[in-house]
């Protein structure tokens, strides 16, 4: 458990921890008869959020710790294919080297889904 991450004794990269998986799951309007501009629907998940949860377990109260990722769903336009390493780099470019917020550098994601709107306060 005291050994570095990479098993070797060095200090594994910190893109090594980050994680953005982009998914295309329906190319729309390819039609020549289609009103607007052929798009491609993608699902997506962006950084992880720490998640609490109170269980009840054999009549014993637990906290339980995990993850939950950031899931966005959004259209782009048909052409080039957005990647995974594209979607990591646009989610991860506020960041920087040492995981400090740099001001003014990252692109917008695209708005969370509108099932996210009983959870904001």
């Amino acid at each position: 458990m005291a050994a570095a991450a990479d098993g070797y004794g060095g200090v594994p990269p910190i893109d090594v921890y980050r994680s953005a998986l982009v998914v295309d799951i329906q190319t729309g309007n390819l039609s020549p008869d289609a009103i607007g501009s052929p798009v491609i629907l993608y699902q997506a998940v962006a950084e992880p959020s720490i998640m609490l949860a109170l269980v009840g377990n054999e009549k014993t109260p637990r906290v339980l710790i995990g993850m939950a990722f950031d899931h966005r769903e959004f259209f782009a336009p048909h052409g080039r294919r957005l990647t995974d390493s594209a979607w990591k780099k646009r989610v991860y470019d506020k960041y920087g080297e040492n995981g400090e917020l740099r001001k003014g550098k990252a692109a917008p994601l695209p708005e969370k889904n509108f099932w996210y709107d009983g959870l904001r306060p």
